[in-house]
């Protein structure tokens, strides 16, 4: 069992001729005497003398109330718990961060039904079935089987050795090797797999995948072209949406979107907890980029359409005032990036109003708006991202650059917003999204472009990166994770692209800005749409933002003639993501809400 984020062996039991098993649980979920004690408690089973043999399989039960009585432990269950577990699996123990353990033991049944054994009921739903996660479940059951079921092992072992050459000595530690690095030996792997008539789990991959990573899309909730993601405390997962839900948001040229009217809240697992159309009030209208959590759990979200910041508890209720919001004097113009600081103060960028605006400390009627006239060393020019550093400062990434200049990043003083102290820092490209390492270094996408630029401020110099192989063609949303590594949401390419960072945590023969993940990047089995934010929460999952299905509908729209037909109807909803991708497992875990620059859980 797993309590407060650490396992505890409970009991060990052997199995009949038929494999059947049994124990008892104490402070039994299913007795109403124990139920609230029994929710501070998860579970999960590992079958196999994991110590000794080459067989070890894994079930992830949950807590409370979800724990089944009735499961079934194979391959698939053992899939489902690694993947989820990824992080914080040593051998056949699980610990780590207690919001991130359980999470991760509660998101396994997404992909695994435990009482069939046979996948979870999430990857057969209309998003997920059309994506190759279903044959990368059974496929990665299928390895684990041929050494389960046949004792042709050597091959596994081998595919799945890392590389500083930990080779593994059994199923479970094959399947983390996997689950951890699913950018190693892709091929190899793909090789070992039988045939298609020949497979326990039908069906299972025709070609050999991009990565051998599992994710999943949730929707829901009012998830609608999704832009920002922030992760709460507890692990729920929340989103702006850039459009309204079902509506037909780009049908004639000129009209534009029908902007979004809610916020999206669901849980770790990503069921939806708001209401079909989200929590809407409080201003909230055609939110963009920019979605923040602060210590107390509200949540601020920038609104492009409505030139304003809104503010709802943490359970969903509007706190800002409608039908405006914040509006920092009326300063506030078509607002992206949106953030808090490690003193409870709420940071916005107007991309629509060449200035950024500072909303104090729990009285954000107060806030107040910093332009090029009342701040002008700082030169603001369609200011997009912003990062805070552990000093408090904010780093905002300037879109565009005043003719003749080349793009930048502006650092500023919250006491002293007129003097930020460096000026523009000329920088190059397009800069857009923006984030901080736990040295201090900032990452920037730049709109548009291949590369990424690394500035570190300790040194004043910046570095522009370019992966490999057309890897990156063009991010957005920028991450850094527990150890330092840097993702890439590459709305262009439709993947995430995973970058090695300045500490030094890398794999074997990576140095700072090369490429961890396959030149294809991630591309969520397929299900990846084109991306804005990108986050990692507390159990290593990466999450991103499915913010548009067709870029070129969005951009243009399409001509309506006096008759419809069938073919602009379907197109006319085509330009809106579908929801929130999840890939589980992959990142070095990230405390939440994010603050300031990423820490350890």
């Amino acid at each position: 069992m797993v309590f407060h984020g650490q396992s505890w062996l409970f009991d060990r039991t052997l199995s009949d001729g038929e494999g059947r098993f049994s124990f008892r649980l104490p402070f039994s979920p299913w007795n109403p005497r124990w139920k609230s004690f029994s929710e501070q408690f998860s579970w999960y089973v590992v079958a196999g003398d994991v110590d000794r043999g080459t067989i070890g399989l894994m079930a992830s039960l949950g807590s409370g109330s979800h724990v089944p009585h009735e499961f079934i432990v194979n391959e698939l269950t053992t899939v489902a718990a690694v993947w989820t577990s990824a992080q914080f699996l040593a051998g056949s123990r699980i610990s780590g961060n207690a919001i991130g353990v359980r999470n991760a033991l509660g998101n396994a049944r997404n992909l695994v039904d435990l009482r069939s054994g046979q996948p979870g009921p999430r990857v057969f739903d209309g998003v997920n079935i059309q994506t190759t996660t279903l044959a990368r479940l059974h496929s990665l059951g299928a390895l684990l089987g041929a050494c389960a079921g046949e004792g042709d092992c050597a091959g596994l072992f081998a595919a799945a050795t890392g590389d500083n050459g930990d080779r593994p000595t059994n199923t479970l530690q094959a399947a983390q090797q996997i689950a951890r690095n699913p950018w190693r030996n892709v091929q190899a792997l793909f090789d070992l797999l039988p045939a298609q008539d020949e497979a326990v789990y039908p069906p299972i991959l025709r070609y050999p995948p991009t990565d051998w990573t599992l994710s999943l899309i949730s929707t829901g909730g009012g998830l609608d072209s999704p832009g920002g993601i922030s992760i709460a405390a507890n692990g729920e997962i929340w989103a702006n949406n850039n459009f309204m839900v079902g509506s037909q948001s780009f049908l004639n040229p000129g009209i534009g979107s029908v902007p979004g009217l809610g916020v999206t809240r669901l849980t770790p697992d990503g069921k939806p907890i708001s209401p079909p159309f989200g929590y809407e009030g409080g201003g909230t209208y055609g939110a963009g980029f920019g979605l923040a959590i602060d210590q107390h759990g509200r949540v601020w979200v920038g609104n492009f359409a409505g030139s304003s910041v809104s503010e709802f508890s943490s359970d969903g209720r509007p706190l800002s005032p409608a039908p405006s919001g914040y509006t920092a004097g009326g300063g506030t113009a078509s607002v992206q990036g949106t953030v808090v600081d490690q003193f409870g103060n709420i940071w916005s960028a107007n991309q629509g109003g060449d200035s950024i605006s500072f909303f104090p400390v729990n009285r954000p009627e107060l806030g107040v708006t910093w332009t090029n006239t009342n701040s002008p060393k700082c030169r603001f020019n369609s200011p997009f991202g912003v990062a805070i550093d552990r000093q408090g400062y904010a780093w905002v990434a300037n879109l565009t650059n005043p003719a003749g200049t080349s793009g930048s990043i502006v650092r500023v003083d919250r006491n002293h917003p007129e003097r930020c102290p460096d000026g523009p820092i000329r920088i190059g490209g397009a800069p857009q999204g923006i984030a901080l390492d736990s040295l201090g270094n900032l990452w920037v996408t730049h709109f548009g472009r291949d590369y990424v630029t690394l500035y570190q401020p300790s040194l004043g110099t910046w570095t522009d990166i370019t992966p490999p192989d057309s890897a990156l063609s063009g991010g957005w949303g920028i991450a850094v994770d527990g150890a330092d590594n840097v993702w890439v949401a590459d709305f262009w390419g439709n993947r995430v692209v995973e970058l090695c960072g300045v500490a030094g945590n890398c794999p074997p023969g990576h140095e700072t800005g090369d490429l961890i993940s396959t030149k294809a990047g991630y591309g969520g089995a397929g299900g990846m749409q084109h991306i804005t934010s990108v986050v990692i929460d507390q159990s290593g999952n990466v999450l991103v933002a499915n913010n548009n299905n067709d870029q070129a509908l969005c951009d243009t729209g399409i001509a309506l003639d006096a008759e419809m037909t069938v073919e602009l109807e379907k197109r006319s909803m085509e330009c809106g993501g579908n929801g929130i991708l999840v890939f589980y497992g992959i990142a070095a875990p990230v405390a939440a809400p994010l603050i300031g620059p990423p820490r350890r859980p």
